[in-house]
């Protein structure tokens, strides 16, 4: 996606008028320029962000001051697409953290109740429910697992190649589990 502008027009030795043209493509062209991601000019909310695009990886050159920060993307851990980082004057800090989540009831056939980054869940009574996360989301077996019983039921977990397997010590007929893997 290009929009060129021409720093030239209008020229200083022509009439306005022959330049108009030109003029109206730079202004058109600032225009589309100013919509990519934002808010359409003369909406309300013009200037405000919609999103942030990042059109490739970007490693800031240097550390910044103290006083300045800046957004950008790199290689992320799971895969080489993009991932989200924030550098200052302290350090870098990975912003996205979180490559799974979600909840599900206990009873009967396990279903998520609200889930992110996850393929399936499966399990019976008694026995593990087993997460398969989406692929990719991970790299390796080196993550972050926390997960929580609403009743305050005891539980373990096990976590391999993308799938998390978690049980569950309370034979209660129906209560929440929800869960969070991370990765650094």
């Amino acid at each position: 996606m290009t929009f060129p502008i021409d720093t030239t027009i209008p020229a200083s030795n022509n009439n306005p008028s022959s330049d108009q043209p030109k003029i109206q493509t730079n202004f058109a062209n600032i225009n589309s320029y100013l919509q990519v991601d934002h808010v359409n000019p003369s909406a309300t909310g013009a200037g405000y962000h919609e999103q942030v695009t990042f059109n490739s990886n970007n490693t800031p050159v240097g550390l910044p001051s103290n006083s300045v920060g800046v957004l950008y993307t790199d290689p992320g851990t799971a895969t080489s697409s993009a991932d989200t980082f924030y550098k200052n004057g302290s350090g870098t800090f990975r912003l996205n953290l979180l490559r799974a989540c979600g909840s599900f009831n206990t009873s009967g056939s396990p279903t998520f109740a609200s889930s992110y980054n996850c393929d399936s869940i499966s399990g019976s009574n008694g026995g593990p429910t087993i997460i398969t996360l989406t692929s990719g989301v991970t790299s390796g077996n080196n993550v972050i697992v926390i997960v929580s019983c609403s009743d305050g039921s005891t539980h373990s977990y096990s976590f391999s190649s993308g799938v998390l397997r978690i049980s569950v010590g309370n034979s209660s007929p129906s209560f929440l589990v929800s869960f969070f893997v991370f990765q650094i």
